[in-house]
């Protein structure tokens, strides 16, 4: 018999009698409902239900599979996987699940789509966009799991259970390290570094003043990854002056894929002619050679890191990928080192530090 109740209870009754020569045994069965029953039989009631409703967090497992993300700014526009999970009880008495994804967000091949776990990507969803849900229902042979979200915002007819997931805009980059004065009567070439990774941010755009060139870019242009000590070199011109016709800045835009900074990084240049007569009276300082060598590279395997320095100092060595996010971060006296085992495929930006020089290299996992 099938009844009509808030969690679509079935129910059905399995009976039985004794007989002898006297007769046939009565049970009464009055106080049985939903629904109730003329039998006078001994009866056996069993019932089907709903699923419950699991519960629903998303993980960056690259970075941490105990601390759920919520934010997207730095995924969306890229392929990064992230992996949703439902968790249910052991009484849920569900035998699949089904997924709510919002448009734009991806399912990353393997995953399989009856199970409690899939990894997706927000590869394409629209720049943008402030917030998506995606959701997961319970589902058995009696139906899925129902959930009220009346109070979601923004407002959906969904009765999944629902992880509300937002992006913003990134935040400016910080504390840039390099030098503003620029030599005015000498070709000169100043290396700035942002030494820590601002908000939210997958990259940065630079721009330089015209008629100066960044090193690997574009002209005056260039972007690069937003990472802990990302760093750029402006080539200056012999004749370079800060202030004609215009003060002369630098500009760095913060970028992920919600959009650009509301403002700027800005840079501003001062000129003046640099001497050597200073440096006679200075006891002369001794360079320090620092050399890095990646191979094999690109690599399906492991990475060996040759180091050469007349320092003694212990090399850091920090690996991040192209979101930004530290994957590795050690020190090491030893001149041969090997990273890279447990890495995923893609690419890697590896930031070495010795005696106050950095190195940084580009490391492609096969």
């Amino acid at each position: 018999t099938v009844v009509s109740l808030p969690v679509s209870t079935n129910v059905l009754r399995i009976g039985v009698k004794a007989v002898n020569g006297v007769g046939v045994s009565t049970t009464s069965n009055t106080a049985l409902a939903n629904p109730t029953t003329t039998s006078t039989g001994k009866l056996l009631t069993l019932t089907a239900v709903r699923p419950a409703a699991p519960t629903l967090k998303m993980f960056d497992m690259a970075v941490s599979s105990t601390v759920a993300v919520t934010d997207i700014s730095k995924y969306i526009g890229t392929n990064t996987p992230l992996t949703l999970v439902g968790t249910v009880a052991a009484t849920t008495l569900a035998s699949s699940f089904s997924w709510e994804l919002a448009e734009g967000v991806n399912v990353v091949a393997g995953s399989v789509l009856s199970s409690n776990s899939i990894r997706v990507n927000f590869e394409d969803v629209a720049s943008g966009t402030a917030s998506l849900y995606v959701g997961i229902k319970a589902v058995n042979c009696m139906g899925s799991s129902v959930i009220s979200n009346i109070a979601a915002l923004p407002a959906t007819g969904s009765t999944a259970t629902l992880l509300k997931l937002t992006a913003g805009l990134p935040s400016a980059a910080g504390i840039v390290v390099g030098s503003l004065a620029i030599c005015s009567n000498q070709a000169s070439s100043v290396t700035y570094t942002i030494t820590m990774a601002a908000a939210k941010t997958n990259l940065y755009n630079i721009t330089a003043p015209v008629g100066t060139t960044i090193v690997g870019g574009v002209m005056n242009t260039r972007t690069i990854n937003a990472v802990a000590g990302a760093s750029f070199t402006v080539n200056y011109p012999n004749g370079f002056t800060s202030v004609i016709p215009t003060q002369k800045k630098i500009s760095i835009q913060s970028v992920n894929g919600f959009g650009v900074s509301v403002t700027n990084k800005v840079l501003t240049l001062t000129s003046n002619a640099c001497t050597t007569t200073a440096r006679i009276a200075k006891a002369p300082q001794v360079a320090t050679d620092f050399k890095v060598i990646a191979y094999p590279n690109p690599s399906s395997g492991v990475f060996n890191l040759a180091i050469e320095s007349s320092n003694t100092a212990a090399t850091t060595i920090q690996v991040y990928d192209m979101q930004g996010r530290m994957i590795e971060n050690k020190k090491t006296n030893t001149n041969a080192v090997e990273i890279g085992a447990n890495y995923t495929s893609g690419i890697y930006n590896v930031i070495l530090e010795n005696a106050g020089q950095a190195k940084t290299i580009r490391l492609i996992k096969k």
